[in-house]
C-alpha cells in the first residue's frame, strides 16, 4: 500500500564546531553594533581606559580573538571536509572558486553598499604612502 521512500543518508556534522562558529558570530556582531548603541562611541574609543565602562573594555577586547578563531574553525572544516572526502580536486576547486566569489562580491556589492552607489576613488587594497 505504501511504498518505501529512500532518503539520503544525512551529512554528519558537528555540533561544537557550528557552536563554536555561531558564539563567533555572534561576538563579531556585538563589536560591529556597539557603535549604534553607545553615546560616546564618536567621542572615544572602548579601549581608552578613561572614558569607557569595564564591560565595553571586555566586550571590545574578547572581539580581537574572533577574526583569529573564525579563520581557525574554517581551517578545521576545511581539513574535515579533506579527511571525509580525501584527496581530491573537486575541493580544491570548490574553495577557489568560493574564494573568487566572495572578493567579488567584496569589491562589487559591499563597496557599493559602503559608498552608497557611488565608485570609490581609489582602491581599497591599494597601498597607500604614508
Amino acid at each position: 500500500m505504501f511504498a518505501p521512500v529512500l532518503m539520503e543518508p544525512r551529512r554528519m556534522r558537528l555540533n561544537s564546531l557550528d557552536t563554536w562558529r555561531g558564539l563567533v558570530i555572534f561576538l563579531m556582531m556585538l563589536d560591529h553594533v556597539r557603535d549604534f548603541f553607545n553615546r560616546g562611541a564618536l567621542t572615544s574609543t572602548p579601549t581608552e581606559a578613561g572614558h569607557t565602562t569595564v564591560l565595553l573594555y571586555l566586550t571590545r577586547w574578547i572581539t580581537h580573538l574572533c577574526a583569529p578563531t573564525f579563520l581557525f574553525l574554517a581551517g578545521v572544516g576545511i581539513r574535515l571536509q579533506y579527511e571525509k572526502a580525501g584527496p581530491s580536486r573537486g575541493l580544491s576547486q570548490f574553495l577557489a572558486t568560493r574564494g573568487a566569489w566572495l572578493m567579488f562580491l567584496d569589491f562589487t556589492v559591499v563597496s557599493m553598499v559602503l559608498n552608497f552607489g557611488r565608485p570609490s576613488s581609489s582602491c581599497r587594497c591599494s597601498m597607500r604612502r604614508a
